[in-house]
């Protein structure tokens, strides 16, 4: 385990923005009406919405704007600002600093981007709490933007894919805190299972014409993670935090299939 814990850091506000097309897995003309039918029962999942002309750092900015107007933010305490995706809009410069600029904050901020999928909203948390727990100004405050869409990577001849996958951006603004909560992390991280969830082209290690342009998801090594992996690595980090499983209200997991929650819930 790899356990950090931020203290007097307070989550204020979170917005979120999806496109305006919703596609509908009933109602589709590269999914069978049976097939969608088994999709729906099996995973939950019937609409999606999916960016066209959108981007995913366009939606965190329309998320970061809403936020920031309807909560009266003063952008001058904006002290740092993350984008966390695996669909950004560039290989370079960071979007992040493209984002710093279209909300006309102040060239003081840091801005960067990190590059997560599935674990990238916590791992976002961990890094820009920590960072705003340095800060010497006690009116610092931090927007976290999080946001993909991965349905411009999914074939629509791939049904492992492309009735999973929607598009979304979010922004979070995190602020320092006199409260005695903390925040606590147990990050980990396993390469050896880089294979089950892959795109091969856009990176520089496969650059020719026969790279793999679409996401690539086997099924059954993530089902497998999920429902053996995941219950283990709860189980122990709530025994570490000496917290019950009776204690919680809603465990939240970034996972779409209805089927693979129900049997993590089960095993917790």
């Amino acid at each position: 385990m790899s356990i950090s814990q931020v203290a007097n850091i307070s989550i204020n506000a979170i917005y979120t923005t999806v496109p305006k097309l919703r596609m509908d897995n009933l109602n589709d003309k590269y999914i069978e009406n049976e097939q969608g039918e088994k999709i729906l029962n099996s995973t939950g999942i019937r609409y999606r919405h999916i960016a066209v002309e959108e981007t995913s750092a366009d939606l965190c900015f329309d998320a970061a704007q809403k936020l920031i107007s309807q909560n009266n933010i003063d952008k001058e305490n904006i002290e740092f600002l993350v984008f966390v995706s695996q669909t950004p809009d560039y290989v370079l410069p960071a979007s992040a600093t493209i984002l710093q600029n279209r909300l006309g904050l102040k060239t003081s901020v840091a801005a960067f981007d990190v590059n997560m999928g599935c674990s990238g909203y916590v791992y976002g948390l961990s890094v820009i709490s920590s960072l705003l727990s340095t800060s010497m100004n006690s009116n610092a405050q931090a927007l976290l933007l999080v946001g993909d869409t991965i349905s411009k990577l999914c074939d629509p001849k791939d049904t492992a894919t492309y009735p999973l996958f929607g598009d979304a951006g979010s922004a979070t603004l995190l602020a320092k805190s006199n409260t005695d909560g903390n925040i606590v992390f147990d990050l980990n991280s396993d390469g050896s299972g880089c294979e089950a969830i892959k795109v091969e082209q856009g990176g520089f290690k496969s650059i020719n014409e026969n790279a793999q342009k679409s996401l690539y998801l086997n099924g059954m090594d993530v089902f497998s993670f999920g429902i053996t992996t995941v219950p283990r690595a709860i189980k122990t980090f709530l025994l570490s935090q000496n917290v019950a499983v009776e204690d919680l209200d809603y465990l939240i997991f970034h996972q779409a299939n209805k089927f693979m929650n129900e049997k993590i819930r089960k095993k917790i």
